[in-house]
């Protein structure tokens, strides 16, 4: 972190755990770490901090929380990946009767 407060969010929703960062502090994530992470400005001031790493071809990332998974798949293409979810039966109904 260069400047300023943010939160670094792990996990997904259901297990997450959040730790505040400042300037000064740093954090390391190994290529194939199964924890879901992300940082997020929650103040009003403005946050300044680096983001270091390699995108190699074949690289996967899963982003859990929006059930989307990107593959890089040639030096210059990627491809995303969201999966639909049909509807209920009962979300249906519910629609039809007004809610």
């Amino acid at each position: 972190m260069l400047d300023g407060t943010a939160t670094l969010v792990l996990g997904p929703e259901d297990t997450r755990e959040e730790q505040s960062l400042r300037a000064g502090d740093h954090v390391c994530f190994h290529a194939g770490s199964d924890v879901a992470h992300h940082v997020e400005n929650r103040s009003e001031a403005p946050v300044r901090y680096l983001i270091f790493g390699e995108r190699l071809s074949g690289d996967t990332v899963v982003y859990p929380d929006h059930q989307v998974m990107m593959v890089k798949a040639m030096d210059f293409a990627t491809f995303t990946y969201r999966p639909f979810t049909a509807p209920s039966a009962d979300a249906g109904a519910a629609e039809s009767d007004g809610g």
